[in-house]
């Protein structure tokens, strides 16, 4: 313990005097290096860090900390210039990767950001996991939202349908109230959600728009009618309470806020700021672009927390989706939106870049995750689940909206690779592996890499999957 300490006093103090100029540290955003290595400088400001994080605790102090934000961004500053002086993808070489809804790689042999750490969840947890068809699908979600912390949390259904001719069946249609929601089982970025207002033939029109919604794997029915939650702000779209997880921690929560709309019909947002919890401070971080604005602290925002926390229990990374809005007899409650494997595709950009980096360090190493028994855990559990659904006489008890039936066609026994059922991006064709094709096209369409030794890789999500020639070179 003594040379342990002896050691770290003098690792401290190589970095105090040589790495880190007397000036950069504290709230300074960026720090010079004298050293010829920059890895040798990441390293000791990597080490500072961690021992920084030890000292604050908790996941607020850490987030609000300027030293370590500090560090944070010089550390990812290093990482850039090691990126690009050993041949790894920059990022203007993934730019056209963005594009269709693909990933922005990573090949760092051990992930350490908040987004590669999303990535390499995916890759060996959600797209091999059994649970992921179940999650991922927002009719079964609410079944295992329900199993979980009950159904009042739950967004009730109307019904459930396989194309949208049986949404305007009279039958159907008439007994609908005069505002409510169409969704696509699978889908993202509101581009599967539509909100139907009957006096607004406009709304009515969108519905065409989700024709392209996927089949999905377990359940027959493409498109799902729920209840409409109206904002508790008049003439806004419902503000979503983006709640970031891992293993039931919340590291911290971005909020949607729509923008100014009467009709309540759009879905997109123009403000995503991040805040701490519990203490709803306000990150000086922005997300995906979006405009930052201080928000008011939801007065559920314990309540909302405690649910996040027990539906992420068993997720080494997911994103829970909260509405606050008010019931029938207009008193708050907390509604579950959906549960998020893979927020921004993975690529989702924080500014300062650091944030990313710092909010890493949060979530355990990936290689310190058994990912094979979190795997098996959740068949076990997904067996148990689905045999006691399949004997209930009605699944749905108590999430369908009085005066209303849905009995949704799960395939409880539908083990089945996942397949894509429209066409990718790049006009690739749909297929449910990697095909050399695809690889040909993403060649043939890709910019002058100019990245020696590229080797093609596999990498892919539950919807997508594909193949990219990238470099795997980690070389010092």
């Amino acid at each position: 313990m003594i040379v342990f300490r002896i050691l770290r006093a003098f690792l401290y103090l190589f970095a105090f005097c040589v790495v880190i100029p007397s000036q950069g540290l504290g709230t300074e955003t960026s720090f010079g290096v004298n050293l010829k290595s920059s890895r040798i400088a990441r390293g000791f400001l990597q080490m500072k860090l961690y021992y920084r994080i030890a000292e604050l605790g908790g996941t607020e102090a850490v987030f609000l900390d300027p030293v370590a934000a500090a560090l944070a961004d010089a550390i990812m500053k290093f990482r850039k210039q090691e990126t690009e002086k050993h041949g790894v993808l920059t990022r203007k070489q993934n730019r056209f990767l963005e594009k269709g809804g693909q990933y922005v790689l990573n090949f760092l042999p051990e992930p350490e950001t908040l987004n590669e750490k999303i990535l390499k969840v995916v890759k060996e947890y959600y797209t091999p996991g059994e649970i992921t068809s179940w999650i991922c699908n927002k009719l079964t979600a609410k079944l295992i939202t329900r199993d979980i912390i009950g159904e009042k949390y739950v967004v009730r259904v109307y019904g459930a349908v396989e194309n949208l001719d049986e949404i305007h069946n009279p039958k159907f249609w008439n007994p609908l109230p005069q505002k409510f929601v169409v969704k696509g089982v699978l889908g993202s970025y509101g581009r599967f959600v539509r909100v139907i207002d009957k006096n607004n033939p406009k709304t009515i029109e969108t519905l065409h728009g989700l024709e392209n919604a996927k089949y999905s794997r377990v359940t027959e029915e493409r498109y799902i009618v729920e209840e409409f939650l109206p904002s508790l702000v008049e003439g806004r779209t419902i503000t979503d309470y983006k709640f970031f997880c891992t293993f039931g921690k919340v590291l911290f929560v971005a909020v949607g806020d729509g923008p100014d709309n009467p009709g309540q019909i759009s879905v997109e947002e123009k403000r995503k700021s991040l805040f701490t919890v519990p203490g709803w401070q306000l990150l000086n971080v922005t997300y995906c672009g979006r405009t930052q604005t201080p928000m008011p602290k939801p007065a559920k925002l314990a309540e909302m927390t405690e649910v996040a926390q027990k539906l992420s229990t068993r997720f080494p990374f997911i994103r829970i989706d909260l509405y606050l809005t008010r019931d029938s007899a207009g008193q708050l409650v907390v509604k579950v939106g959906e549960l998020t494997t893979l927020p921004a595709w993975g690529c989702g950009v924080f500014r300062p870049a650091g944030f990313d980096f710092l909010a890493g360090t949060l979530i355990s190493p990936m290689s310190e995750v058994d990912f094979d028994a979190l795997k098996s855990n959740d068949a076990g559990y997904i067996e148990q689940w689905a045999a006691k659904l399949q004997k209930s006489p009605d699944p749905m008890h108590g999430l369908v909206v009085p005066g209303f039936t849905c009995h949704p066609k799960i395939k409880f026994d539908s083990r089945t690779r996942w397949k894509r059922t429209t066409a990718g991006p790049l006009g690739a064709t749909a297929d449910s592996t990697p095909s050399s094709e695809y690889f040909t096209k993403i060649k043939k369409n890709s910019p002058d890499w100019g990245i020696p030794n590229a080797e093609v890789i596999t990498w892919g999500t539950p919807f997508h999957r594909f193949e990219v020639a990238a470099t795997g070179s980690t070389q010092g």
